[in-house]
């Protein structure tokens, strides 16, 4: 259940919080309240097993969180992504953020790349994942710092052009989102950022079709679209909810005017492009847990 959280280069959510759940009760009791809510949904299993693992861990949680020196706890920190991935899973029913907005506290306390691939590292990618998924929902900046990200274009290894691309996302949110308007300049920048992206983190499929083949607004199926590596899944999806929003917050586009009717019909087409290899990258690529989590994210 844990491989639905994150895919991180050495696994951490997999094996190195398994690890840590027997000396530590916070992870194991969120650990269970997780895989009970699962098998509940997925099979017949106690409906309220989850809600008594869950109020366990936050028992003891909640006050360990009070203590400002926890913010650099990684097992806390793990722990409560993995609560927060359980708040997600009940959101659509109950509506609420429930106690864990404060993940915000762990992700900002932290620099990730100082973190030297630890847990502490994929905690926040994931952490931070959340985030996009929560304002991309309500329609809201990220309420995290991001200053300390990469967001250069130098080379480097395939895992950071992924956390670049989700960073970039999350700038690209802030932007669209913000209550101060649409700066020409700054779509400017974000847009020619992608680009270069694109360009530099050379993430080829090992089989696809080229954005010219798909025509959104036929009966077809999503393209089959696959990639070799976990982190270049997370990093393309990223970069396309990205460019969507890009699309729709062109401030290029006039508010009205003649030219204003065709101007829109081809943005929609590009966002619907979009869109559809979004899904399709989802849809082949499921054995990449997050694959399908993120394509939703695009009907937002």
């Amino acid at each position: 259940m844990l491989t639905f959280i994150v895919h991180s280069p050495d696994c951490h959510f997999q094996f190195d919080v398994t690890r840590r759940a027997a000396s530590s009760k916070i992870l194991l009791n969120a650990i269970f309240a997780l895989s009970a809510r699962h098998l509940s949904r997925t099979r017949t299993y106690d409906p309220y097993a989850s809600n008594r693992y869950h109020q366990k861990c936050l028992d003891l949680l909640i006050p360990m969180l009070r203590d400002s020196s926890t913010m650099e706890d990684e097992t806390l920190f793990a722990a409560t992504i993995i609560l927060r991935v359980l708040e997600e899973i009940d959101m659509p029913e109950t509506n609420s953020h429930g106690h864990l907005t404060g993940i915000k506290h762990f992700v900002d306390a932290r620099d990730p790349y100082a973190t030297g691939r630890s847990l502490s590292e994929a905690a926040f990618w994931v952490g931070l994942r959340q985030e996009i998924y929560s304002a991309l929902t309500n329609h809201q900046p990220i309420q995290l710092k991001l200053e300390h990200s990469q967001g250069e274009l130098e080379p480097a290894s395939g895992h950071i052009w992924a956390n670049r691309a989700v960073i970039h996302c999350a700038k690209v949110m802030n932007f669209c989102f913000s209550e101060g308007g649409i700066s020409i300049s700054k779509w400017e920048e974000l847009n020619k950022y992608s680009k270069e992206w694109t360009e530099k983190a050379a993430f080829v499929p090992v089989t696809g079709i080229t954005s010219e083949d798909i025509h959104p607004f036929d009966d077809s199926i999503f393209p089959k679209i696959i990639y070799p590596f976990g982190y270049q899944i997370i990093g393309v999806q990223h970069h396309y909810l990205a460019q969507m929003l890009l699309e729709i917050f062109d401030p290029a586009i006039p508010r009205f005017g003649p030219r204003r009717k065709d101007l829109v019909h081809a943005m929609e087409f590009r966002v619907a492009c979009h869109l559809k290899t979004l899904c399709g990258i989802g849809t082949y690529n499921s054995d990449t847990a997050p694959a399908l989590f993120t394509a939703s994210m695009g009907s937002e």
